[in-house]
């Protein structure tokens, strides 16, 4: 988890500044503007993995128990 992180970081900050230079603006809210885009786009990755796993455990379960007798 820790290398996917950092991963994720770096990635994450040549990103943030490819769009920036794509739609004309500056990096002057930098490292500001960047942390609260890296922590949205991190939490929003976290939170959409964790519903799909839970669905998925879900709907199996559901599914593998339909016409079971337990």
């Amino acid at each position: 988890m820790l290398a996917q992180t950092l991963y994720a970081l770096w990635a994450g900050h040549v990103v943030w500044i490819g769009d920036q230079a794509a739609h004309g603006t500056t990096v002057a809210g930098w490292p500001s503007d960047f942390w609260v885009w890296w922590t949205w786009e991190y939490q929003v990755s976290l939170v959409a993995d964790t519903f799909g796993v839970l669905l998925i455990v879900m709907l199996s379960k559901w599914f593998k128990e339909a016409g079971s007798s337990e």
